[in-house]
């Protein structure tokens, strides 16, 4: 971790931060700080490099045109690719950027490939890091994501916590506390802000509403390497009496259609989805069944039963308030009966709606 805080005279220097992206939750955790830091363009430069982990037009350029965002500064086409690989290439074209742009710091988002390879190439540099999303922790070094974000934190210089518990995981691990910042949760503040728009309204009042289902979206890799995995959950799901919608992920449907394997008749493949009509389809579904971090938050700030299916989950807050159920070794078919009639509770364990002005304003008093 870079100790020395680069001091700025704000009346004569404006911070030079870039925002390092590369899928599409960091691209939701991305629109309300980019939004508001628009409005700081005498103090703050913001530019956006997007590596290119998500290339796929649902993935990526759906969510820039849908969400609005500023159009990167920078797309370093860099994906499909493996993990060292996409990590020795992000590292060889970021360091060319990082040494023209000359950053006051870097913000990483979540616990991806591309918050890792930003963050080792911005600390070679010398180039101070800001982690949002940092302290998260599942204990379970199997995850590719736990790797990523317990690295990162360990070489950053400022922790922007979504959760209380996240800060007590930092300072467990001696994280210097007066670094270490309760903001809340990006995508809380970007979600509480559709939820009032006239579109989210429009699109949640005419789609999804037919008929009853359950949401299911699975992409993990611990999910998607195994056809027993996935043939075992998809027969257990037929022996319902309920039917399940699936926006499918290219990492899901390309093994599916490798591994031939079989979709039963109450179950429906669709395109992976937009930011609203994912929200809209979340907000109308009776349950959902994930693997995914964001879709697990999303479905608790919408007040939906969640079955985690996972050994263990990042967001231990929520089922801690028992609001949603992880999967782990339980009988899948008992579980849904159960979340099913689950009464999800309000709760502030995200914090407030103003997370971006937050972090923005920390990042001031920093280099003060």
């Amino acid at each position: 971790m870079n100790l020395s805080i680069k001091k700025l005279n704000l009346n004569k220097m404006k911070i030079k931060i870039l925002s390092i992206v590369g899928n599409r939750p960091q691209f939701i955790k991305l629109k309300p700080l980019a939004d508001n830091l628009n409005k700081y363009k005498s103090k703050i430069i913001h530019k956006i490099i997007h590596t290119g982990q998500h290339y796929d037009y649902s993935m990526s350029k759906m969510f820039f045109e849908e969400l609005n965002l500023p159009k990167s500064d920078y797309n370093l086409s860099v994906g499909g690719i493996s993990h060292s690989k996409f990590t020795a290439q992000v590292l060889n074209k970021l360091e060319i950027i990082l040494k023209k742009e000359k950053p006051s710091c870097i913000l990483v988002y979540g616990d991806t490939d591309t918050t890792l390879a930003a963050s080792i190439c911005a600390v070679k540099m010398n180039i101070q890091i800001f982690h949002i999303e940092a302290g998260l922790r599942s204990y379970n070094k199997k995850m590719p994501e736990e790797i990523n974000r317990v690295l990162t934190d360990h070489i950053s210089d400022l922790y922007f916590v979504p959760t209380k518990n996240a800060k007590k995981n930092l300072i467990k691990e001696n994280i210097s506390i007066r670094r270490i910042k309760f903001v809340g949760d990006l995508m809380y503040e970007l979600l509480s802000q559709t939820k009032n728009s006239d579109l989210f309204k429009k699109i949640d009042k005419y789609y999804y509403k037919k008929d009853k289902y359950c949401l299911i979206t699975i992409h993990r890799a611990e999910n998607t390497k195994n056809k027993n995995t996935i043939t075992n959950f998809l027969n257990t799901l037929e022996k319902t009496s309920l039917n399940y919608l699936w926006p499918c992920h290219p990492r899901s449907k390309k093994f599916i259609k490798n591994k031939n394997i079989k979709i039963p008749k109450n179950i429906k493949l669709i395109q992976p989805l937009s930011y609203y009509n994912m929200l809209a389809c979340i907000n109308n579904a009776e349950l959902i069944l994930t693997d995914s971090g964001g879709v697990q938050k999303e479905a608790f700030f919408l007040k939906k039963p969640c079955i985690v299916l996972r050994d263990r989950t990042e967001w231990i807050e929520i089922v801690e308030s028992k609001n949603s159920l992880i999967l782990g070794d339980k009988k899948l078919k008992l579980l849904i009966s159960k979340a099913i009639k689950m009464d999800i509770k309000s709760s502030k364990i995200f914090g407030s709606k103003n997370v971006s002005t937050k972090i923005i304003n920390e990042i001031i008093k920093f280099y003060e």
